[in-house]
């Protein structure tokens, strides 16, 4: 019976591994290595990303898809109480992610972190939203298919953290940023889903039937952003109001904004 278990233990633990793990740019030098000082120059964690695809360092894949500034490790003294949702955190470096492109709107080709999971874990990340990239940008976390969860630019330069909960099965998940290029200081997953902090509620619903567009159940003012397959947004629109209209043809994803959160939803019209 106790080699019974010990066989147990030892086929989950990998997986157990796997499910909790943490990558910090910050401070690891064996995995991220950065520089010595403020005067040295970056290092890149891909060789040569304008050649390389992607390089995969303790189970964390940087695809670069041939952009050169992705992966770059660049000095940052981050003191202990910088991150206001983590004040314990500090870092000497930063990894630079860019701005995703190419792929689908769940998955792009480019400047695109990747890793694989077990099952239902909570992804957890520390990022600086700058305020010297003009513009409006977005974080997201998902599956390939769909979003996990996503945070959208304020422009405050802050040192921030975000997280969500990911409840589906084994497969791997995805981290960009669209728009707007962030800086990465730590990726952290954790089988303890965080129950505490669950996406506000959203009543506004779309839907699609046909070649109509119908907004529906609006209990405040809804801001509605519908992007194509690749992302690119095509309509955009703020209502008070239940609303139909007639769209083009095709698979989009329809973001709805309101005081109580976001939410995203697939239309596919014909």
């Amino acid at each position: 019976m106790k080699h019974f278990l010990l066989l147990i233990i030892l086929l989950l633990s990998p997986f157990s591994i796997a499910q909790n793990k943490v990558w910090d740019f910050g401070n690891d030098n064996t995995n991220f290595p950065g520089p010595a000082s403020e005067s040295d120059p970056n290092v890149e964690l891909i060789p040569d990303p304008t050649v390389t695809t992607s390089v995969t360092i303790d189970g964390l894949t940087l695809e670069s898809g041939g952009n050169d500034t992705f992966g770059q490790m660049r000095w940052k003294d981050v003191t202990t109480g910088s991150f206001s949702s983590d004040t314990s955190y500090s870092a000497i470096h930063e990894m630079n992610n860019g701005k995703s492109s190419g792929g689908t709107a769940f998955l792009p080709e480019k400047r695109v972190i990747s890793f694989e999971v077990t099952g239902p874990v909570n992804v957890k990340i520390w990022f600086r939203d700058r305020n010297d990239d003009p513009g409006a940008g977005s974080i997201w976390v998902t599956d390939g298919t769909s979003e996990i969860f996503h945070y959208d630019s304020t422009g405050t330069d802050n040192y921030m953290t975000i997280e969500g909960n990911y409840t589906g099965g084994a497969g791997t998940l995805y981290i960009f940023s669209k728009d707007k290029t962030f800086k990465w200081y730590k990726i952290q997953t954790s089988t303890t889903l965080n129950t505490n902090k669950l996406k506000p509620f959203v009543s506004t619903c779309i839907k699609a039937i046909g070649s109509r567009i119908y907004v529906t159940n609006v209990e405040m003012e809804s801001e509605i952003n519908i992007y194509s397959i690749s992302g690119a947004l095509v309509h955009s629109f703020k209502t008070n109001y239940n609303t139909d209209f007639s769209f083009s043809s095709g698979i989009f994803i329809a973001q709805i904004k309101t005081e109580k959160g976001q939410k995203s939803v697939k239309l596919i019209t014909n």
